[in-house]
């Protein structure tokens, strides 16, 4: 089947912006097979760059439900989006999905699991920097601005945050960064199993979240 027989069919069964695929038998009809030809890749390809296909400049998804209704084509998912990536105006407009390997918890109760990092801020008097807390369970958050990135400094903000909280903390989460390391044996003191995430370039789930 040839893509300009394709099209010079569909031009001619327009109706009122809306186009039969049954009409497409003679000139689309597989005398082999004794049924409709397949859709090729650049003829799905062309359909959906033409802006008088009801499904163009569309999604994979809705691609394929007027596929099926204009043409009765059952095109699977995944071969649509290989398809579609071809086109340079697809991918431009594609949002671009990071999965991130994630650590499962099972939380039942506040300070059950607290989760820490550090964030940027516009300087403030003397403070660069603050210290983002926030409880997993009741999402809680304690912000405390600090004025460097040292393990002291970091050490009292965080106490201070534990003094704050009535019920005891059973585990502190973060990244990998020194100031948190460099704080084990006062975690150990208080009686705290710290745990650093499993990714040396991935912060803290809830922490990531809000600061982005």
């Amino acid at each position: 089947m040839e893509s300009t027989a394709l099209f010079s069919c569909v031009e001619s069964a327009q109706r009122g912006g809306v186009v039969s695929w049954k009409v497409c038998a003679e000139c689309c009809f597989d005398a082999n097979s004794g049924k409709m030809a397949p859709l090729t890749d650049s003829e799905i390809l062309n359909l959906w760059q033409d802006k008088n296909f009801l499904g163009s400049f569309s999604g994979p998804a809705n691609l394929r439900k007027f596929l099926f209704t204009d043409y009765g084509e059952h095109v699977p998912l995944k071969r649509l989006y290989k398809i579609l990536k071809q086109s340079p105006d697809y991918l431009m407009n594609v949002r671009q999905v990071r999965r991130f390997p994630r650590r499962h918890y099972q939380i039942y109760s506040f300070g059950q699991l607290l989760e820490c990092d550090l964030g940027f801020m516009k300087k403030y008097k003397k403070f660069n920097y603050f210290l983002l807390v926030i409880d997993a369970f009741s999402w809680k958050i304690w912000a405390v601005p600090v004025v460097s990135k040292s393990a002291i400094v970091i050490r009292r903000s965080l106490l201070s945050v534990l003094d704050s909280i009535d019920t005891p903390v059973t585990e502190i989460s973060s990244d990998f960064g020194g100031e948190f390391i460099a704080n084990k044996n006062f975690f150990k003191e208080k009686k705290i199993l710290f745990r650093p995430k499993y990714h040396q370039r991935h912060k803290a789930a809830l922490v990531r979240t809000i600061l982005s």
